[in-house]
């Protein structure tokens, strides 16, 4: 089961929320509704920890945080026309260290 799962997977080049509702229903035998329940709880906290300018940790993956940008001059490079971007608010990631040994070692 798992190699099916880990298989489905790896044939994406990028994850979707649907194939984290997929990865809980083959892996932990959830139904449907269970499944998107849980992932719509994850991810409606993620948020809101954001949203309130939270860190948002999850341990061995990483840190992701709000940070403020200020505002800055930027400039459209097929006409040059100069102009001000606004200050935002962003998303930063930084992975951990053991997330980041992960990724790099070799396949086993």
């Amino acid at each position: 089961m798992f190699f099916a799962l880990s298989t489905f997977l790896f044939l994406k080049k990028s994850m979707i929320k649907e194939d984290f509702i997929r990865s809980l229903i083959i892996k932990y035998n959830f139904n449907r509704a269970e499944a998107q329940k849980i992932v719509a709880v994850f991810f409606d906290c993620f948020r809101e920890g954001l949203k309130q300018e939270r860190k948002v940790m999850i341990m061995d993956f990483g840190l992701f945080h709000v940070l403020q940008k200020k505002q800055r001059t930027g400039r459209n490079p097929s006409s040059g026309e100069v102009y001000e971007i606004p200050p935002r608010l962003s998303v930063t990631f930084k992975s951990a260290k053991s997330y980041k040994k992960f990724l790099n070692r070799e396949n086993d």
